[in-house]
């Protein structure tokens, strides 16, 4: 792949952590493709806007003018460009706004870009001449923040288009490239050249965490459902985690030389990433375990920006093959997460006498079976096909006569026969008491009239009392 963008050569480093085991290709999984209707348009970002469609942006090559659009593409796969008034503006990165619109960063021309829903673009000129303009975010304070590669500064522009500061990164030539909002209410950022991670308050105080791997060239960075921050390391072959105090834990990824760019939190509570060389897409559980490696169907496609769908699929862009491709690994989801409880008295009423649980697929559809129910709950099915669309199972307490006084417990498992990801338990526990008058199988006493001498409360069931 010819990149006029690639800044970091290959080198060969010595990984620090453990290498762990990966199920490459394990799971089933369905990839759509959509070709971008302008050729050679490089497609690098993609992210959600606020009209539930998908919009991305198209680097284009230098001496190929009017390509360099806007795009955007709707769940159904149907894709609308916009040209920027500053053509050779080279937009990079794209996020949603506060303002219900969608901001930009333009490489080629050093401006900020603004494009509404309908694709009406204004552009915002910064100051500081060559910025070499990247990653954009919008931040805690309703403003945009975004970091510019070639200057060494985080910028913040207004939604009114005002760029009020460009703050100076301490380390000289730290290339920052990507930035996101923390949960602490902080910007993150990478910093390619320095391998560090930077962290910059509203009122632009930065601080600096080292990555342990000298080299690493981190890029895209995401907040996690952890509340942790989690990237990519292109050249260290790793996937970081930075939490908000600034400890970092690298995970080795599996396939050499993956070149892995972006990276972004899915559906099922997993981060999901792309990896350019390795032409894969990437999945690790907040543990850090990378779970699976999924090959796209297109050779050699060069995969870079990555976001969740309105729909809940992975929609990512091939910056080689200019396609825009979507991935759907649906997971079960089970709700809500509390267990089933129930008690009672023998022979009496029991509480609650049934329970119901919310069954769906993050995306698309998905086969699932219930299975360990006792039997002592009735399910009113135990198999099935969830869909993005709830279903309700409701389990009822049945076959109660015959129980003994005691505790009876179960685990209940939802299985996603289909994938295998979101497989869920529940535990299922039967608390039965001893009635308020004995039985006479018990051995005990009934409570009736008294009568002196060798017998205590004789009447229907009578036991023997040695008077001694």
């Amino acid at each position: 792949m010819q990149n006029r963008y690639r800044r970091w050569p290959q080198v060969v480093i010595i990984l620090l952590a453990a290498a762990l085991g990966v199920a490459t290709q394990a799971l089933a999984q369905v990839f759509t493709e959509f070709p971008i209707p302008t050729a050679n348009s490089q497609p690098y970002v993609i992210t959600v806007g606020p009209d539930r469609a998908l919009w991305f942006t198209e680097r284009g090559y230098a001496d190929v003018p009017g390509v360099e659009n806007i795009g955007r593409i709707t769940a159904a796969g149907v894709i609308t460009e916009f040209l920027p008034p500053s053509t050779r503006g080279g937009p990079n990165s794209i996020t949603t706004g506060p303002d219900g619109a969608l901001w930009f960063t333009e490489n080629g021309t050093n401006q900020i870009g603004r494009i509404t829903t309908a694709g009406v673009i204004t552009e915002f000129p910064i100051p500081t001449p060559s910025s070499g303009a990247y990653g954009i975010t919008s931040g805690p304070d309703g403003a945009l923040w975004f970091a510019e590669l070639n200057t060494n500064q985080i910028g913040r522009i207004t939604i009114a288009g005002v760029i009020t500061n460009e703050f100076p990164i301490p380390t000289a030539n730290s290339h920052p490239r990507f930035i996101t909002v923390g949960p602490d209410g902080a910007l993150w950022f990478t910093e390619s050249g320095a391998s560090q991670i930077g962290r910059i308050t509203p009122s632009g105080v930065i601080t600096e965490f080292p990555i342990p791997t000298a080299g690493s060239g981190p890029s895209g960075i995401t907040m996690g459902p952890d509340g942790a921050l989690w990237f990519t390391e292109i050249i260290g072959n790793n996937i970081g985690r930075i939490t908000t105090a600034g400890v970092i834990t690298e995970f080795p990824i599996p396939t050499a030389g993956s070149d892995a760019e972006f990276i972004t939190t899915g559906p099922d509570g997993a981060l999901w990433f792309t990896e350019i060389y390795g032409n894969k897409i990437g999945r690790i559980t907040t543990a850090g375990v990378i779970t699976a490696e999924f090959l796209i169907p297109t050779a050699r496609s060069a995969p870079v920006g990555i976001t969740t769908g309105p729909d809940n699929a992975l929609w990512f862009v091939e910056g080689s093959t200019n396609k825009i491709g979507r991935l759907s690994v649906p997971a079960l989801q089970v709700s809500p997460a509390t267990n089933i409880a129930a008690s009672g008295t023998q022979g009496e009423a029991f509480s609650p006498t049934s329970f119901s649980y919310q069954l769906s697929a993050t995306s698309d559809s998905l086969n699932y079976s219930i299975s360990g129910i006792p039997a002592w709950l009735n399910a009113n099915f135990t198999s099935g096909t969830a869909t993005i669309l709830p279903i309700t199972v409701t389990f009822s307490l049945t076959n109660l006569s015959n129980l003994a006084p005691g505790t009876y417990a179960a685990t209940i498992t939802f299985t996603n026969t289909s994938l295998g990801y979101g497989n869920t338990i529940r535990t299922a526990t039967l608390t039965v008491n001893r009635g308020t008058k004995d039985s006479c199988n018990d051995g005990g006493w009934q409570n009736y009239i008294s009568f002196a001498g060798p017998f205590k409360n004789q009447g229907q069931c009578v036991s023997y009392f040695a008077n001694q």
